[in-house]
């Protein structure tokens, strides 16, 4: 039995995986997250809100919704307002790049896309016999 790397679905899983984890591991030290969560909060128009306030809406939805089960209403109110809250969250953080080469890019998005591309022709294209 001859052994070809081209029609062994697990190892070109495998190397996939090892190339977008690569990948992932030279982006995440060339980004910078921060997050002014206690500072300024989330800037709309030309005044801040403070990330503190923004729970009030999920919790009156909560409050309606332990006075009032059956309704509609309730259920609706708290979802807005739990996705205000990742809303907040999530337009609040700052992410910084740092300088880098261009080859350097290259080879990050080329570790990601090539291990994102095995991964799938591993998992979803089938093989001709």
């Amino acid at each position: 039995m001859k052994f070809d790397i081209r029609e062994d679905k697990l190892t070109e899983f495998l190397l996939g995986l090892g190339l977008f984890i690569a990948g992932i591991v030279m982006l995440t030290k060339n980004i910078y997250v921060s997050t002014p969560m206690f500072s300024h909060g989330l800037k709309i128009g030309g005044m801040y809100l403070r990330t503190g306030i923004c729970v009030f809406p999920f919790l009156a939805g909560a409050f309606c919704l332990f006075l009032w089960p059956e309704r509609i209403w309730p259920k609706i109110l708290a979802g807005a307002g739990f996705l205000f809250i990742l809303g907040v969250a999530v337009f609040s953080v700052n992410i910084r790049v740092r300088a880098v080469s261009l080859v350097k890019w290259l080879c990050i998005l080329l570790c990601l896309t090539g291990g994102i591309a095995l991964m799938g022709r591993a998992v979803f294209l089938r093989r001709k016999k």
